[in-house]
């Protein structure tokens, strides 16, 4: 799900339930802009989701270049902490 297209699975899981299952969806740019940013944006989305089941949390895009290496072991750390991967 690309989030700057305008995707937000938050709001389409409200919408249509578990009528549909999500890939993605965490916001590239937040993911680049790191810390706090990032962290919102991980809370705001995996949370709920994983909970529901359907939901495999992801960057949403390829991870582009300027998310940059520090950010992205911050990333996967949380988001491992989050699915209890960690």
């Amino acid at each position: 799900m690309e989030v700057a297209a305008g995707n937000d699975i938050v709001e389409y899981r409200r919408l249509y339930g578990r009528k549909m299952a999500y890939i993605g969806g965490l916001d590239k740019r937040a993911l680049a802009a790191g810390g706090k940013v990032m962290e919102q944006e991980l809370m705001r989305v995996v949370p709920p989701l994983l909970e529901e089941g359907g939901f495999i949390p992801g960057c949403d895009h390829g991870v582009p270049p300027d998310i940059s290496w520090p950010n992205f072991v911050e990333y996967t750390r949380l988001l491992a902490q989050l699915t209890g991967w960690l």
